[in-house]
Protein backbone atom coordinates (compact mmCIF):
# COMPACT_ATOMS: atom_id res chain seq x y z
CA UNK A 1 0.00 0.00 0.00
CA UNK A 2 2.00 3.56 -1.33
CA UNK A 3 0.04 5.42 1.08
CA UNK A 4 1.38 3.45 4.36
CA UNK A 5 5.05 3.89 2.83
CA UNK A 6 4.29 7.69 2.15
CA UNK A 7 2.62 8.97 5.24
CA UNK A 8 5.52 7.03 7.61
CA UNK A 9 8.08 9.34 5.62
CA UNK A 10 5.98 12.03 5.96
CA UNK A 11 5.86 12.21 9.35
CA UNK A 12 9.40 11.71 10.07
CA UNK A 13 10.19 14.83 7.61
CA UNK A 14 7.44 16.86 9.55
CA UNK A 15 9.46 15.94 12.82
CA UNK A 16 12.51 16.75 10.73
CA UNK A 17 13.75 13.20 11.72
CA UNK A 18 15.97 10.95 9.47
CA UNK A 19 14.81 7.08 9.32
CA UNK A 20 16.43 4.16 8.89
CA UNK A 21 15.33 0.81 6.64
CA UNK A 22 17.57 -1.55 7.29
CA UNK A 23 17.43 -4.72 4.46
CA UNK A 24 16.60 -7.83 5.34
CA UNK A 25 17.31 -11.21 3.17
CA UNK A 26 14.10 -13.16 3.14
CA UNK A 27 14.64 -16.75 4.56
CA UNK A 28 17.97 -16.48 5.45
CA UNK A 29 17.82 -18.53 8.23
CA UNK A 30 14.14 -19.60 7.59
CA UNK A 31 11.30 -17.70 7.23
CA UNK A 32 10.23 -17.65 10.50
CA UNK A 33 13.59 -16.00 12.09
CA UNK A 34 12.84 -13.44 9.16
CA UNK A 35 9.46 -12.84 10.85
CA UNK A 36 11.55 -12.10 14.03
CA UNK A 37 13.72 -9.72 12.78
CA UNK A 38 10.80 -7.84 11.39
CA UNK A 39 9.41 -7.85 14.75
CA UNK A 40 12.30 -6.69 16.34
CA UNK A 41 13.32 -4.06 14.26
CA UNK A 42 9.65 -2.40 14.33
CA UNK A 43 10.67 -2.44 17.98
CA UNK A 44 13.87 -1.08 17.30
CA UNK A 45 11.70 1.75 15.55
CA UNK A 46 12.90 1.42 12.03
CA UNK A 47 10.53 3.16 9.75
CA UNK A 48 10.45 0.84 7.21
CA UNK A 49 12.06 -2.61 5.97
CA UNK A 50 13.30 -3.38 2.27
CA UNK A 51 12.76 -6.91 2.33
CA UNK A 52 15.73 -8.92 0.00
CA UNK A 53 14.35 -12.07 -2.32
CA UNK A 54 16.68 -14.17 -2.68
CA UNK A 55 17.82 -14.39 -6.09
CA UNK A 56 20.51 -17.04 -7.83
CA UNK A 57 22.71 -14.33 -9.71
CA UNK A 58 23.18 -11.35 -7.78
CA UNK A 59 25.08 -8.89 -9.45
CA UNK A 60 24.52 -6.13 -7.07
CA UNK A 61 25.14 -7.66 -3.77
CA UNK A 62 28.56 -8.17 -2.43
CA UNK A 63 30.00 -11.20 -0.84
CA UNK A 64 27.69 -11.32 2.43
CA UNK A 65 24.39 -10.63 0.56
CA UNK A 66 24.88 -13.40 -2.10
CA UNK A 67 26.73 -15.53 1.01
CA UNK A 68 22.75 -14.93 2.83
CA UNK A 69 20.53 -15.48 -0.71
CA UNK A 70 22.35 -18.77 -1.69
CA UNK A 71 21.63 -19.88 2.33
CA UNK A 72 17.98 -18.72 2.13
CA UNK A 73 17.78 -20.24 -1.27
CA UNK A 74 19.24 -23.55 -0.03
CA UNK A 75 15.94 -23.13 2.85
CA UNK A 76 13.88 -23.35 0.16
CA UNK A 77 12.72 -19.50 -0.24
CA UNK A 78 10.73 -18.66 -3.10
CA UNK A 79 8.41 -15.48 -3.98
CA UNK A 80 5.43 -17.63 -2.63
CA UNK A 81 7.08 -18.55 0.74
CA UNK A 82 7.71 -15.00 0.89
CA UNK A 83 4.78 -13.73 0.58
CA UNK A 84 3.29 -15.94 2.98
CA UNK A 85 5.41 -14.59 6.04
CA UNK A 86 4.33 -11.25 4.79
CA UNK A 87 0.63 -11.77 4.58
CA UNK A 88 1.27 -13.13 8.28
CA UNK A 89 3.66 -9.73 9.13
CA UNK A 90 0.89 -7.89 8.18
CA UNK A 91 -1.98 -9.15 10.09
CA UNK A 92 -0.30 -7.10 13.10
CA UNK A 93 2.03 -4.56 11.82
CA UNK A 94 1.60 -1.27 9.65
CA UNK A 95 5.89 -1.22 9.75
CA UNK A 96 6.38 -0.49 5.79
CA UNK A 97 7.54 -3.19 3.67
CA UNK A 98 9.54 -2.43 0.17
CA UNK A 99 10.42 -5.95 -1.44
CA UNK A 100 13.58 -5.62 -3.49
CA UNK A 101 13.97 -8.01 -6.17
CA UNK A 102 15.61 -8.88 -9.61
CA UNK A 103 13.27 -8.28 -12.96
CA UNK A 104 13.36 -12.46 -13.50
CA UNK A 105 10.78 -13.88 -10.55
CA UNK A 106 8.61 -10.98 -11.30
CA UNK A 107 9.10 -10.92 -15.37
CA UNK A 108 8.35 -14.80 -15.35
CA UNK A 109 4.81 -14.53 -13.87
CA UNK A 110 4.22 -11.21 -15.80
CA UNK A 111 4.44 -7.53 -14.01
CA UNK A 112 1.05 -7.09 -13.42
CA UNK A 113 0.21 -10.78 -12.00
CA UNK A 114 3.47 -10.30 -9.93
CA UNK A 115 3.01 -6.90 -8.69
CA UNK A 116 -0.64 -7.70 -7.95
CA UNK A 117 0.58 -10.54 -5.71
CA UNK A 118 2.51 -8.08 -3.77
CA UNK A 119 -0.04 -5.97 -2.88
CA UNK A 120 -2.95 -7.86 -1.64
CA UNK A 121 0.33 -9.53 0.62
CA UNK A 122 0.51 -6.35 2.47
CA UNK A 123 3.81 -5.06 0.71
CA UNK A 124 3.87 -1.38 -0.02
CA UNK A 125 6.88 -1.29 -2.93
CA UNK A 126 8.92 -2.85 -5.01
CA UNK A 127 12.76 -1.52 -6.00
CA UNK A 128 14.06 -3.38 -8.99
CA UNK A 129 17.82 -3.72 -8.81
CA UNK A 130 18.09 -4.53 -12.74
CA UNK A 131 15.41 -2.55 -14.35
CA UNK A 132 16.77 0.88 -15.11
CA UNK A 133 13.91 4.30 -14.68
CA UNK A 134 14.39 3.80 -18.63
CA UNK A 135 13.29 0.66 -18.50
CA UNK A 136 10.48 1.23 -15.90
CA UNK A 137 7.10 1.90 -17.81
CA UNK A 138 5.48 -1.52 -17.53
CA UNK A 139 6.73 -1.42 -13.99
CA UNK A 140 5.08 1.94 -13.35
CA UNK A 141 1.85 0.89 -14.91
CA UNK A 142 1.73 -2.31 -13.45
CA UNK A 143 2.85 -0.32 -9.50
CA UNK A 144 0.27 2.08 -9.46
CA UNK A 145 -2.79 -0.38 -10.61
CA UNK A 146 -1.33 -2.26 -7.31
CA UNK A 147 -1.51 0.59 -5.39
CA UNK A 148 2.36 -0.21 -5.14
CA UNK A 149 5.14 2.42 -4.19
CA UNK A 150 7.89 2.03 -7.77
CA UNK A 151 11.57 3.59 -6.29
CA UNK A 152 14.31 3.67 -8.99
CA UNK A 153 18.19 4.02 -8.22
CA UNK A 154 20.25 7.40 -8.62
CA UNK A 155 23.88 6.64 -8.45
CA UNK A 156 27.18 8.97 -8.98
CA UNK A 157 27.31 8.11 -12.08
CA UNK A 158 23.85 9.53 -12.80
CA UNK A 159 23.36 12.91 -14.37
CA UNK A 160 21.05 15.42 -13.67
CA UNK A 161 18.53 14.47 -16.30
CA UNK A 162 18.42 10.79 -14.67
CA UNK A 163 18.07 11.22 -11.75
CA UNK A 164 14.94 13.71 -12.22
CA UNK A 165 13.68 10.64 -14.20
CA UNK A 166 14.28 8.87 -11.42
CA UNK A 167 12.89 10.83 -8.81
CA UNK A 168 9.49 11.37 -10.91
CA UNK A 169 8.99 7.93 -11.55
CA UNK A 170 9.39 6.66 -7.78
CA UNK A 171 6.88 6.83 -5.12
CA UNK A 172 7.92 6.90 -1.55
CA UNK A 173 11.15 7.65 -1.75
CA UNK A 174 14.23 7.78 -4.07
CA UNK A 175 17.28 5.21 -3.36
CA UNK A 176 20.56 6.63 -4.34
CA UNK A 177 23.47 4.37 -4.14
CA UNK A 178 26.42 5.93 -1.83
CA UNK A 179 28.51 4.13 -3.69
CA UNK A 180 30.01 2.25 -7.01
CA UNK A 181 30.09 -0.96 -7.00
CA UNK A 182 27.98 -3.96 -5.29
CA UNK A 183 26.81 -3.78 -1.48
CA UNK A 184 29.03 -4.13 1.56
CA UNK A 185 30.55 -2.24 4.70
CA UNK A 186 31.27 1.52 4.19
CA UNK A 187 34.32 2.43 5.90
CA UNK A 188 33.19 6.68 5.89
CA UNK A 189 30.92 9.02 4.03
CA UNK A 190 33.26 10.42 2.25
CA UNK A 191 33.39 14.35 0.37
CA UNK A 192 31.95 12.12 -3.31
CA UNK A 193 29.42 10.80 -1.28
CA UNK A 194 28.12 13.91 0.65
CA UNK A 195 28.49 15.81 -2.39
CA UNK A 196 26.85 13.11 -4.36
CA UNK A 197 23.66 12.71 -2.09
CA UNK A 198 23.72 17.02 -1.97
CA UNK A 199 23.24 16.93 -5.95
CA UNK A 200 20.41 14.33 -5.51
CA UNK A 201 18.56 16.04 -2.64
CA UNK A 202 18.59 18.76 -5.12
CA UNK A 203 17.15 17.31 -7.95
CA UNK A 204 14.72 15.04 -6.01
CA UNK A 205 12.09 18.04 -5.32
CA UNK A 206 9.92 17.00 -2.47
CA UNK A 207 10.41 12.98 -2.39
CA UNK A 208 12.65 11.77 0.55
CA UNK A 209 15.98 10.53 -0.57
CA UNK A 210 17.10 7.05 0.88
CA UNK A 211 21.20 6.62 0.94
CA UNK A 212 21.93 2.87 0.29
CA UNK A 213 24.76 0.41 -0.36
CA UNK A 214 26.84 0.38 2.39
CA UNK A 215 27.42 2.50 6.01
CA UNK A 216 29.68 1.31 8.60
CA UNK A 217 32.28 1.08 11.00
CA UNK A 218 35.77 2.47 10.21
CA UNK A 219 38.48 -0.58 9.13
CA UNK A 220 40.78 -2.16 11.67
CA UNK A 221 43.68 -0.28 12.44
CA UNK A 222 45.96 -3.18 11.66
CA UNK A 223 45.46 -2.66 7.91
CA UNK A 224 48.84 -0.95 6.86
CA UNK A 225 47.18 1.20 4.77
CA UNK A 226 44.83 2.78 7.33
CA UNK A 227 44.92 6.75 7.83
CA UNK A 228 48.32 7.19 5.62
CA UNK A 229 47.89 9.40 3.10
CA UNK A 230 48.42 8.47 -1.00
CA UNK A 231 45.63 5.90 -1.64
CA UNK A 232 43.44 8.88 -3.18
CA UNK A 233 43.29 10.78 -5.84
CA UNK A 234 42.10 13.80 -3.65
CA UNK A 235 45.68 13.56 -1.46
CA UNK A 236 47.94 12.25 -4.03
CA UNK A 237 47.06 15.17 -6.50
CA UNK A 238 46.79 18.08 -4.03
CA UNK A 239 50.27 17.47 -3.17
CA UNK A 240 51.03 18.96 -6.05
CA UNK A 241 48.95 22.62 -4.75
CA UNK A 242 50.45 22.10 -1.57
CA UNK A 243 53.51 22.56 -2.98
CA UNK A 244 53.31 24.70 -6.23
CA UNK A 245 50.16 26.16 -5.42
CA UNK A 246 50.72 29.33 -3.71
CA UNK A 247 52.80 30.27 -6.89
CA UNK A 248 49.62 30.75 -9.01
CA UNK A 249 46.44 33.56 -8.78
CA UNK A 250 44.48 30.65 -7.19
CA UNK A 251 42.10 30.63 -10.50
CA UNK A 252 40.93 27.45 -11.43
CA UNK A 253 39.54 25.94 -14.60
CA UNK A 254 38.06 22.22 -14.72
CA UNK A 255 36.86 20.05 -17.68
CA UNK A 256 35.43 15.97 -18.19
CA UNK A 257 33.32 14.51 -20.80
CA UNK A 258 29.91 13.27 -19.85
CA UNK A 259 30.41 9.70 -19.24
CA UNK A 260 30.77 7.55 -16.33
CA UNK A 261 33.94 8.80 -15.01
CA UNK A 262 33.59 12.52 -15.99
CA UNK A 263 30.66 12.62 -14.39
CA UNK A 264 31.51 11.21 -10.87
CA UNK A 265 34.35 14.02 -11.48
CA UNK A 266 33.26 16.80 -11.98
CA UNK A 267 30.52 16.59 -9.19
CA UNK A 268 33.73 16.28 -6.89
CA UNK A 269 36.72 18.02 -7.94
CA UNK A 270 35.07 21.95 -8.42
CA UNK A 271 34.20 21.08 -4.52
CA UNK A 272 37.69 20.28 -3.35
CA UNK A 273 39.44 23.10 -5.32
CA UNK A 274 37.19 25.20 -3.85
CA UNK A 275 37.90 23.93 -0.55
CA UNK A 276 41.95 24.34 -1.08
CA UNK A 277 41.16 27.75 -1.91
CA UNK A 278 40.75 27.48 -5.49
CA UNK A 279 38.61 30.30 -7.46
CA UNK A 280 36.71 27.52 -9.94
CA UNK A 281 35.87 29.85 -13.10
CA UNK A 282 32.16 28.99 -14.48
CA UNK A 283 31.70 25.00 -12.48
CA UNK A 284 28.21 26.39 -11.61
CA UNK A 285 27.22 26.99 -15.83
CA UNK A 286 29.05 23.26 -16.24
CA UNK A 287 31.47 25.06 -18.12
CA UNK A 288 33.93 22.61 -19.50
CA UNK A 289 31.83 19.52 -19.01
CA UNK A 290 31.38 19.07 -22.30
CA UNK A 291 30.14 15.62 -24.62
CA UNK A 292 32.35 13.10 -26.19
CA UNK A 293 33.08 13.34 -29.76
CA UNK A 294 33.66 17.73 -29.11
CA UNK A 295 35.99 19.27 -31.23
CA UNK A 296 35.96 22.64 -30.87
CA UNK A 297 36.74 23.64 -27.92
CA UNK A 298 37.59 27.46 -28.90
CA UNK A 299 34.84 28.89 -26.39
CA UNK A 300 36.14 27.37 -23.61
CA UNK A 301 40.00 28.13 -23.77
CA UNK A 302 38.58 32.04 -24.53
CA UNK A 303 36.80 31.72 -21.50
CA UNK A 304 39.54 30.47 -19.35
CA UNK A 305 42.11 32.55 -20.86
CA UNK A 306 39.60 35.61 -20.14
CA UNK A 307 39.53 34.71 -16.30
CA UNK A 308 43.19 34.24 -16.56
CA UNK A 309 43.12 30.79 -15.13
CA UNK A 310 46.54 29.29 -13.78
CA UNK A 311 45.25 26.08 -12.92
CA UNK A 312 43.88 23.67 -15.66
CA UNK A 313 42.56 19.87 -13.88
CA UNK A 314 40.02 17.74 -15.60
CA UNK A 315 39.46 14.15 -16.62
CA UNK A 316 38.62 13.06 -19.87
CA UNK A 317 40.11 10.05 -22.62
CA UNK A 318 43.32 10.72 -24.01
CA UNK A 319 42.33 11.84 -27.93
CA UNK A 320 39.94 13.94 -26.26
CA UNK A 321 42.56 15.93 -24.36
CA UNK A 322 45.00 16.16 -26.92
CA UNK A 323 42.34 18.23 -29.38
CA UNK A 324 41.34 20.46 -26.60
CA UNK A 325 44.75 21.26 -25.58
CA UNK A 326 46.38 22.09 -28.77
CA UNK A 327 43.18 24.55 -29.61
CA UNK A 328 43.92 26.04 -25.97
CA UNK A 329 47.74 26.72 -26.76
CA UNK A 330 46.85 27.97 -29.79
CA UNK A 331 44.93 30.70 -28.64
CA UNK A 332 47.46 31.29 -25.77
CA UNK A 333 45.74 30.05 -22.85
CA UNK A 334 49.05 29.21 -20.85
CA UNK A 335 48.30 28.12 -17.33
CA UNK A 336 51.10 27.13 -14.80
CA UNK A 337 49.39 23.60 -13.65
CA UNK A 338 47.95 21.05 -15.91
CA UNK A 339 46.79 17.99 -14.02
CA UNK A 340 44.67 15.38 -16.25
CA UNK A 341 43.41 12.26 -15.09
CA UNK A 342 42.87 9.32 -17.86
CA UNK A 343 43.90 10.93 -21.18
CA UNK A 344 48.03 11.16 -20.05
CA UNK A 345 48.34 7.38 -18.20
CA UNK A 346 49.93 6.06 -21.55
CA UNK A 347 52.17 6.61 -24.05
CA UNK A 348 50.46 5.96 -27.13
CA UNK A 349 47.93 8.62 -26.33
CA UNK A 350 50.40 11.38 -25.06
CA UNK A 351 52.57 10.38 -28.76
CA UNK A 352 49.75 11.37 -30.59
CA UNK A 353 49.39 14.99 -29.48
CA UNK A 354 52.26 16.42 -31.20
CA UNK A 355 54.94 19.34 -31.19
CA UNK A 356 55.99 19.74 -27.56
CA UNK A 357 51.91 19.56 -25.95
CA UNK A 358 52.87 16.49 -23.58
CA UNK A 359 55.47 18.78 -21.74
CA UNK A 360 54.98 19.47 -17.97
CA UNK A 361 51.08 17.86 -18.26
CA UNK A 362 50.47 16.03 -14.89
CA UNK A 363 48.37 12.77 -13.88
CA UNK A 364 48.15 9.67 -11.80
CA UNK A 365 50.43 6.82 -11.78
CA UNK A 366 48.93 3.56 -10.51
CA UNK A 367 52.01 1.35 -11.09
CA UNK A 368 56.24 1.33 -10.81
CA UNK A 369 58.64 -1.09 -11.58
CA UNK A 370 60.79 -0.53 -8.82
CA UNK A 371 58.26 -1.86 -6.32
CA UNK A 372 59.95 -4.78 -5.18
CA UNK A 373 56.11 -7.10 -4.90
CA UNK A 374 56.15 -10.06 -5.83
CA UNK A 375 54.62 -11.90 -9.40
CA UNK A 376 53.84 -15.10 -10.39
CA UNK A 377 56.92 -17.84 -10.38
CA UNK A 378 59.87 -15.36 -11.04
CA UNK A 379 58.20 -12.63 -12.15
CA UNK A 380 59.09 -9.23 -10.71
CA UNK A 381 57.86 -5.90 -11.55
CA UNK A 382 60.69 -4.87 -13.06
CA UNK A 383 60.61 -8.17 -15.39
CA UNK A 384 57.43 -7.35 -16.04
CA UNK A 385 58.21 -4.38 -17.61
CA UNK A 386 61.22 -5.34 -19.50
CA UNK A 387 59.11 -8.22 -21.10
CA UNK A 388 56.85 -5.24 -22.02
CA UNK A 389 59.46 -3.01 -23.84
CA UNK A 390 61.04 -6.22 -25.27
CA UNK A 391 57.54 -7.39 -27.09
CA UNK A 392 56.71 -4.05 -28.07
CA UNK A 393 59.47 -1.97 -28.24
CA UNK A 394 57.14 0.49 -26.53
CA UNK A 395 58.48 2.70 -23.42
CA UNK A 396 57.17 1.87 -20.19
CA UNK A 397 53.57 1.27 -19.66
CA UNK A 398 52.28 2.12 -16.48
CA UNK A 399 48.92 0.11 -17.27
CA UNK A 400 50.83 -3.45 -16.87
CA UNK A 401 51.61 -3.89 -13.09
CA UNK A 402 47.91 -2.71 -12.61
CA UNK A 403 46.44 -5.16 -14.48
CA UNK A 404 48.94 -8.35 -14.10
CA UNK A 405 48.20 -8.13 -10.01
CA UNK A 406 43.92 -9.22 -10.53
CA UNK A 407 45.44 -12.14 -11.93
CA UNK A 408 47.64 -13.10 -9.24
CA UNK A 409 44.28 -12.53 -6.43
CA UNK A 410 42.29 -14.47 -8.98
CA UNK A 411 45.22 -17.28 -9.20
CA UNK A 412 45.44 -17.03 -5.23
CA UNK A 413 41.71 -17.20 -4.29
CA UNK A 414 40.94 -20.25 -6.23
CA UNK A 415 44.24 -22.03 -4.94
CA UNK A 416 42.82 -21.33 -1.36
CA UNK A 417 39.47 -22.01 -2.45
CA UNK A 418 40.68 -25.68 -3.47
CA UNK A 419 37.53 -25.81 -5.71
CA UNK A 420 35.71 -23.92 -8.69
CA UNK A 421 33.33 -23.33 -6.77
CA UNK A 422 32.16 -19.53 -7.61
CA UNK A 423 30.86 -19.42 -4.24
CA UNK A 424 33.87 -20.74 -2.42
CA UNK A 425 36.10 -18.63 -4.69
CA UNK A 426 34.13 -15.71 -4.00
CA UNK A 427 34.61 -15.93 -0.28
CA UNK A 428 38.24 -16.83 -0.42
CA UNK A 429 38.59 -13.73 -2.30
CA UNK A 430 37.45 -11.44 0.38
CA UNK A 431 39.78 -12.78 2.62
CA UNK A 432 42.71 -12.10 0.26
CA UNK A 433 46.01 -10.80 2.04
CA UNK A 434 48.33 -10.71 -0.70
CA UNK A 435 51.63 -9.14 -1.86
CA UNK A 436 51.99 -8.74 -5.72
CA UNK A 437 53.48 -6.46 -8.33
CA UNK A 438 51.04 -3.80 -7.44
CA UNK A 439 52.16 -3.44 -3.67
CA UNK A 440 49.59 -5.18 -1.11
CA UNK A 441 45.82 -6.44 -2.06
CA UNK A 442 44.06 -6.72 1.33
CA UNK A 443 40.41 -6.42 0.59
CA UNK A 444 37.73 -5.89 2.91
CA UNK A 445 35.45 -9.13 3.19
CA UNK A 446 32.53 -7.58 2.19
CA UNK A 447 32.72 -5.60 -0.36
CA UNK A 448 35.92 -6.78 -2.22
CA UNK A 449 38.13 -3.41 -1.97
CA UNK A 450 41.07 -2.38 -1.76
CA UNK A 451 43.22 0.50 -1.44
CA UNK A 452 46.54 0.67 -4.14
CA UNK A 453 49.16 3.25 -3.96
CA UNK A 454 48.96 6.51 -5.88
CA UNK A 455 51.58 8.27 -7.39
CA UNK A 456 51.55 11.67 -9.43
CA UNK A 457 53.09 11.98 -12.68
CA UNK A 458 54.57 14.33 -15.25
CA UNK A 459 55.32 14.05 -18.77
CA UNK A 460 58.86 15.30 -19.50
CA UNK A 461 61.50 15.42 -22.84
CA UNK A 462 64.12 13.22 -22.71
CA UNK A 463 67.00 12.34 -24.91
CA UNK A 464 65.61 9.12 -25.57
CA UNK A 465 64.22 7.67 -29.02
CA UNK A 466 60.48 7.99 -27.53
CA UNK A 467 60.98 11.16 -26.37
CA UNK A 468 58.45 11.64 -23.45
CA UNK A 469 58.85 9.75 -20.13
CA UNK A 470 56.09 9.73 -17.29
CA UNK A 471 58.07 10.31 -13.95
CA UNK A 472 57.13 9.99 -10.17
CA UNK A 473 57.47 13.61 -9.51
CA UNK A 474 54.99 12.97 -5.82
CA UNK A 475 54.88 10.37 -3.57
CA UNK A 476 53.20 9.96 -0.14
CA UNK A 477 54.94 6.96 0.37
CA UNK A 478 58.20 5.72 1.74
CA UNK A 479 58.54 2.14 -0.46
CA UNK A 480 59.07 4.61 -3.83
CA UNK A 481 60.56 7.58 -3.93
CA UNK A 482 60.19 10.22 -6.68
CA UNK A 483 61.78 9.81 -9.94
CA UNK A 484 62.25 13.54 -11.43
CA UNK A 485 61.39 16.73 -10.20
CA UNK A 486 58.08 18.44 -10.79
CA UNK A 487 58.44 21.27 -13.74
CA UNK A 488 56.50 24.20 -12.27
CA UNK A 489 55.30 26.28 -14.33
CA UNK A 490 54.51 24.79 -17.79
CA UNK A 491 57.22 25.86 -20.53
CA UNK A 492 54.99 26.84 -23.26
CA UNK A 493 57.11 26.89 -26.52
Amino acid sequence: MTRRLVERLARLRARGEKGVLPYVTAGDGGLQTTLEVLRGLERAGAAGVELGLPFSDPIADGAALQAAAQRALEAGTTLDRVLGMVRRFRAESELPLVLMTYANPLVRRGLERALGMLADAGLDGVLVVDLPVEEGQELLVAARASSLAPVFFASPTSDDARIRAAARASQGYLYAIGRLGVTGRRTTLDEATLAFLRRVRSLAAELPVAAGFGIATPPPEGDPRYGKPGYTIRDSWFAVLDDFGDQTNKIAGVFATDEPDGIGWYGLFPGLLEEWGATVIGAEDKLGFYPLGTTDFTAMCNAWKEAEVEILWGNVPGPEFGTLWRQCTQLGFQPKIVMVGRAPLFYVDVATWGGNLPQGVGTEIWWDPEYTGPGIGDTTPQSLADRWAEETGEPLNRGIGHGYAPLQVLFDAVERAGTLDKVAINQAMGETNLETVNYLTKFDPETHFSWIPLFVGQWQKTDAEHVWELGITHSEHDFLAPSVEFIFPVPYE
